[in-house]
C-alpha cells in the first residue's frame, strides 16, 4: 500500500462511500504513530521500511535516498504533516537493538547526515525509533508533541479508527483534509466537489491492501452514515453504458425504498434541506410536476451520471435513469419536459444541461442535443458488478460499494506529490 495511491481508487465521489463493514482480520495502529502530530493529514503504517519508502509519490525526496541497511526490513510509519505545504514525517522502528540493529542504526544516521535531512532518535513507548523528515519545521512539531505526550493518537474520534483497523499495511487519512491530500482526475468533474463530498463522508478514511473503510462517529451529517442505512440493488447500467465512456457514476441504491427519506435527513443534517426543496419547488414551477411524484411514477430503480467524449477535447455530460417501466420502440431525442430533475432530487454530481432526453428500453437518457446526438449503445456490455449501493467507473478502474466493503481495482486518483 503506498501513499501514492492514496486514495486507491477512492474515486472519492464514492471511496468514501465504504460502509464499515468487515474486511480482513482485525489489527492495530502501531506504537510509531506516537511519533506522528496529532494534526497530520495522513499516515501510511507499513510492515517494512523499504515498502514505506517505495511508495512515496515524491521520487525526488531525499528520504527515498537513505541508506537503512537491515533497518529496511522494520516496521514504518510514513505521515505527511501539513506546515503550509505538505511535508514527509518519516518513523522507524529501531527498538530490536541487537548489535546488527544497532550498526544499522548508526549507518542510517550517518546516511540522513550526508543528505542533510532533520533527524532524532526517540523514546516511543517500549521501543526505540528513528524519525527524520526533509523539514526542520515538521521535525520540531513531532517532537514537541512526543514530550507533551500528544500524537495521532489524540486526534478527533481517532478511538474508531483504533477498533477498525485493519491487519497488515494501512493508509490512514483524515477526510476534513481532503483538500490537502487528494487531487483527483476523474474528468469534467470539479476538484471542490470531490474534495467537499470526501470531507462530509466520513471523519477517516482507511485504505488497506483488501479494502476502504471509512470512521464516523453517529451523526446523520455523514453520508456513510446514510449508506449504513441503504441496502445493494441491481445495477443494469452496464446495458447502456457506452463504450466510449470516460467516467460513470451509478447509484443503484436508489431503489431502496429507505432511501429518500435518508437523503432528505443528510441533507437536513447539512443545513441544506432548504435549498433541496427550493430547487424541487423550482422544477414544479417550471414544469408543473413536482420532481417527488416524477421519482414514484417512473419507478426509478438506479440513476447514473455518464461522461462520453466531445469533439472539441471535452465532455458531454449524461444523466441516465433506470424505471420501471420500459420501450421497444427506436430511441428517439424530444425536449426534455422534466428538465433539472435529476439534478433536484440526487445532488450536484448530476449538474447536466439536459434539454433533451431519450428512451432507450427501460432507461430515460437526457442531455443536450449534442450529448444524445454523440451516445451511442454500448457494442459489448463492460463488466459491472450485478449489483451495488453505488459504483465509480472509468476505463482505469472502478470501485464499487457493496453490502458491508468497497471493492477497487487500478486507482484513477492519486495523492498530491
Amino acid at each position: 500500500m503506498s501513499l501514492r495511491r492514496v486514495l486507491l481508487l477512492i474515486v472519492p465521489f464514492l471511496a468514501a462511500l465504504s460502509c464499515g463493514g468487515e474486511a480482513g482480520a482485525p489489527g492495530r495502529p502501531s506504537e510509531l504513530l506516537l511519533a506522528v502530530p496529532a494534526d497530520a493529514v495522513c499516515a501510511g503504517q507499513y510492515s517494512r521500511l523499504d515498502k514505506a519508502l517505495a511508495g512515496m509519490s515524491d521520487t525526488l525526496s531525499p528520504l527515498r535516498k537513505i541508506s537503512a541497511g537491515s533497518l529496511s526490513r522494520s516496521e514504518a510509519v510514513l505521515a505527511l504533516c501539513n506546515v503550509g505545504r505538505l511535508v514527509p514525517l518519516l518513523v522507524v522502528d529501531a527498538g530490536r537493538c541487537s548489535a546488527d540493529t544497532s550498526a544499522a542504526l548508526s549507518g542510517l544516521v550517518a546516511s540522513c547526515d550526508s543528505l542533510r535531512l532533520p533527524h532524532m532518535i526517540v523514546q516511543l513507548g517500549k521501543r526505540k525509533a528513528f524519525v527524520a523528515s526533509t523539514s526542520h519545521t515538521v521535525l520540531d512539531v513531532s517532537s514537541r508533541h512526543i514530550k507533551g505526550g500528544a500524537s495521532l493518537f489524540d486526534a478527533p474520534h481517532f478511538t474508531l479508527v483504533q477498533e477498525a483497523f485493519p491487519e497488515g499495511d494501512a493508509v490512514i487519512c483524515r477526510s476534513e483534509s481532503a483538500k490537502s491530500w487528494l487531487s483527483c482526475r476523474l474528468p469534467a468533474l470539479p476538484a471542490k466537489v470531490v474534495n467537499r463530498f470526501v470531507q462530509e463522508a466520513s471523519a477517516w478514511t482507511i485504505i488497506s491492501k483488501d479494502a476502504i473503510r471509512t470512521v464516523q462517529p453517529s451523526s446523520a451529517s455523514f453520508f456513510c452514515n446514510m449508506l449504513e442505512a441503504l441496502h445493494e440493488q441491481k445495477c443494469r447500467l452496464s446495458a447502456v453504458l457506452p463504450d466510449t465512456a470516460a467516467l460513470a457514476i451509478g447509484l443503484p441504491m436508489v431503489a431502496d425504498g429507505g432511501y429518500r427519506a435518508a437523503y432528505e435527513s443528510w441533507c437536513d443534517a447539512r443545513a441544506v434541506l432548504p435549498a433541496y426543496n427550493s430547487r424541487l419547488q423550482a422544477c414544479e414551477k417550471a414544469s408543473g410536476k413536482n420532481p417527488l411524484d416524477w421519482e414514484k411514477e417512473q419507478g426509478v430503480k438506479e440513476v447514473a451520471l455518464v461522461l462520453i467524449p466531445a469533439s472539441d477535447g471535452g465532455f458531454y455530460r449524461l444523466n441516465m435513469v433506470r424505471t420501471s417501466s420500459s420501450s421497444r420502440e427506436e430511441p428517439k431525442v424530444v425536449k426534455n419536459a422534466c428538465a433539472g430533475y435529476v439534478r433536484a432530487l440526487y445532488g450536484e454530481v448530476f449538474e447536466v444541461c439536459d434539454s433533451c432526453v431519450l428512451r432507450s428500453s427501460e432507461w430515460l437518457v437526457s442531455g443536450s442535443a449534442e450529448a444524445l446526438d454523440a451516445y451511442r449503445l454500448p457494442e459489448s456490455q463492460q463488466a459491472l458488478p450485478s449489483s451495488a449501493k453505488a459504483l465509480v467507473y472509468t476505463p482505469g478502474g472502478s470501485i464499487v460499494c457493496t453490502k458491508d466493503r468497497i471493492e477497487y481495482g487500478i486507482p484513477v486518483c492519486k495523492q498530491n506529490p
